[in-house]
């Protein structure tokens, strides 16, 4: 019998958020498992239910919501020195972190991972006090990610994210980019598209990145070094996606513990689907790890 005790902290603004609770309770109420639910009805004040979370101390704390959902409660957590499990219920279009953690999306499977799942130790970066768990990404994506129609996301689910791939694509300007780091021999710089920092291998879909496993304690960069034309990013894209994020020549790739992240222009990032601050950026990993539930 599951005697652990749980909270849940949920973003009603979610995509799916009305379906699931109730779905939610449902399943918790069958297998006689209480669950105390905090409706967080105003997104930007999440940190309020997730203190009082700490407060009711549970063993686990689950996270409702997208991905920025997910990310915001991590953080918060992860400030306020929280050192007992994190559980995920996914209620977002992406659903980045769940998906790479192996969380089924429909809610009785999510159920049956939290009451039965493992707990895993996964490293979180850190760019100028902003946390990410999964990706840090300067260009393309971001453009994407920051003016993709939350309108069109809730009616089509992830083609939204295809069409404005293809509005972007025809508009986006290349960057320029230097990369500092004590593990590096000489700064590295160039002209791109995109620059992506991880800390896992995506399990997605539109699988962009090589692998990189989830417990390593390092970031990669996959710089897509297709310079200024427009036509060699959108065909390096594409031929990209349809190998499964296999390294393709273009392509440069590295480790690193810690990065220094310049652009020209300053440009800002993408934290887990979610757009923070303007470059330079420092980038680094925490020493220690985050207790989620997985598969």
């Amino acid at each position: 019998m599951n005697k652990r005790s749980y909270v849940l902290v949920v973003n009603l603004k979610s995509r799916k958020a009305s379906l699931a609770i109730d779905e939610f309770t449902k399943e918790f109420k069958a297998r006689k498992i209480k669950i105390k639910i905090l409706k967080v009805k105003n997104p930007a004040r999440i940190n309020f239910s997730l203190q009082k979370a700490l407060d009711l101390n549970p063993d686990v704390i689950v996270l409702g919501g997208g991905d920025g959902t997910l990310i915001s409660g991590i953080e918060y957590l992860v400030k306020k020195n929280y050192k007992k499990s994190i559980g995920f219920l996914p209620l977002g279009t992406a659903n980045y972190l769940v998906r790479n953690l192996e969380i089924p999306l429909t809610v009785p499977e999510s159920v049956d991972v939290l009451l039965k799942g493992k707990v895993l130790e996964i490293p979180i970066g850190i760019a100028n006090d902003k946390y990410f768990a999964l990706t840090f990404v300067v260009g393309l994506t971001q453009a994407v990610s920051e003016n993709v129609s939350d309108g069109l996301k809730k009616k089509i689910g992830q083609v939204a994210y295809l069409l404005e791939l293809f509005k972007q694509s025809t508009q986006h300007k290349p960057f320029q980019y230097r990369i500092e780091s004590p593990d590096l021999k000489k700064p590295v710089t160039g002209v791109c598209h995109q620059l992506v920092v991880y800390n896992s291998d995506l399990n997605q879909q539109l699988k962009l990145v090589p692998d990189h496993q989830l417990t390593k304690h390092t970031l990669k960069v996959v710089i897509s070094n297709t310079g200024t034309s427009k036509i060699k990013m959108f065909i390096g894209f594409f031929v990209h996606i349809a190998t499964f994020g296999k390294k393709r020549p273009y392509m440069k790739v590295f480790e690193a513990s810690s990065l220094k992240i310049t652009t020209d222009p300053e440009l800002p990032a993408d934290f887990d689907g979610e757009t923070y601050g303007k470059s330079p950026f420092d980038i680094t990993m925490l020493k220690r790890k985050i207790r989620v539930i997985a598969n």
